[in-house]
């Protein structure tokens, strides 16, 4: 944290502090409070799209409590893709598994930004774990297993769910 409020804050939340970090990022006009649950979603989400319009060469991140709740915030931003026409075609549904290791239902389109969560080499282009990638295509193939088309940089990709699953 560049900002010496923001490095205090963090510190007061590794002590165990947490009203204090609380009261300082409030004092900042940082914390907002909703109705319910999906108002506060469509806020954080509203606040997401206002930053990355302002910053668009920035990474700005969105962090939840619970697994639930990236889920219901993934859902608000791709109806939004969508919408603004981000996303293209229908969505096909792969079997995934989440960074906790929780076993999900993942809705991809044309259009989507996936993350790759482990080590692979795929037509002798080496993927780290972190790499970034921009669905340029999908299809079903005849064994019913998805094939993914995706750009890394200005390279394409093509590579199916298990090429990629976790062993």
């Amino acid at each position: 944290q560049r900002e010496p409020w923001l490095r205090d804050a963090m510190l007061a939340f590794g002590r165990g502090e947490a009203v204090v970090g609380l009261k300082s990022f409030s004092d900042r006009g940082h914390v907002h409070h909703h109705l319910d649950r999906a108002s506060t979603i469509s806020a954080l989400v509203d606040r997401w799209e206002a930053a990355t319009a302002a910053a668009p060469e920035k990474s700005t991140l969105m962090i939840a409590a619970t697994n639930a709740d990236v889920r219901a915030i993934s859902h608000e931003v791709r109806q939004r893709f969508r919408r603004d026409g981000a996303l293209r075609d229908e969505d096909i549904v792969v079997a995934a598994r989440s960074p906790s290791g929780q076993n999900v239902e993942l809705p991809l389109a044309v259009g989507d930004h996936i993350r790759f969560l482990r080590r692979a080499d795929f037509e002798g282009h080496q993927i780290i774990n972190g790499t970034e990638a921009t669905v340029a295509g999908l299809s079903k193939e005849r064994t019913g297993e998805v094939r993914i088309v995706a750009r890394i940089a200005e390279k394409l990709l093509s590579f199916t769910t298990s090429e990629i699953a976790d062993a």
